[in-house]
């Protein structure tokens, strides 16, 4: 029996799917790719309008790093965005359609874990600095790059986009920010950024022991630590 992810999808309406009245039946198309291009799922979802602002679906795919395409066929409203799902896991997912065409954004990493507290309270979150920043020492406000950070139950999911404009800077230092104890601590991740030679997401599983919070929370805050984190990577 294959070990498959749970996925509930919950779809933002677009304005011309706003104006739709209730009970009436909606069609919603969701597609998802593979990193060599090869469908995993296409299906239409008919469903009924309801009080809600959102469009709701589930489904099950084996696990890995997919584009997901979304929308509303005859209404012009689309979305699309690169997620990640892992077998035997429950994902809720929150898109939101645009009223027009779609493309879902440049991603390099995507971390993924469990967290012995509340992943709401950690907030683990990708960042990067520049790349002479040392571990161990204090270090400058994070270079502002785009992130996004989904919880769910127990775990943690963690976008860091791709972004030509820190072209010029040559190699940077990636790093997991933490908050414990109402402060900020940066973990050094050894990562490259930019990655190079691909277009796809890497996959990195960190989970976040009870045993490391307990260890990083005393460290200096505003730090790059060098606190060894437990994960692995994946293209």
């Amino acid at each position: 029996m294959l070990a498959l992810a749970q996925v509930a999808l919950h779809v933002g309406l677009c304005n011309a799917l706003a104006r739709v009245p209730q009970g009436q039946p909606v069609d919603l198309r969701v597609r998802l790719t593979d990193r060599t291009g090869l469908g995993q799922l296409d299906r239409t979802f008919e469903i009924t309008r309801g009080r809600g602002s959102t469009l709701d679906a589930s489904f099950q795919v084996p696990g890995g790093i997919y584009r997901m395409d979304v929308s509303a066929p005859g209404s012009g409203c689309q979305a699309s965005s690169i997620q990640y799902f892992a077998d035997r896991r429950y994902r809720s997912v929150p898109m939101r359609l645009s009223d027009g065409p779609a493309e879902a954004a440049a991603v390099s990493y995507i971390f993924t874990g469990t967290v012995a507290a509340s992943p709401v309270d950690v907030q683990p979150t990708p960042v990067l600095f520049g790349g002479d920043t040392q571990c161990d020492e204090p270090t400058d406000a994070p270079l502002p790059a785009r992130a996004s950070v989904e919880y769910d139950g127990d775990s943690y999911y963690a976008w860091l986009y791709s972004d030509s404009t820190f072209a010029k800077r040559g190699s940077l230092t990636l790093a997991l920010r933490l908050r414990l104890d109402g402060g900020l601590h940066y973990v050094y991740v050894p990562l490259p950024y930019p990655v190079a030679g691909s277009r796809w997401p890497v996959l990195v599983h960190a989970d976040l022991t009870h045993a490391m919070l307990v260890a990083l929370a005393p460290q200096p805050v505003g730090w790059l630590l060098c606190q060894k984190l437990s994960l692995s990577s994946s293209k």
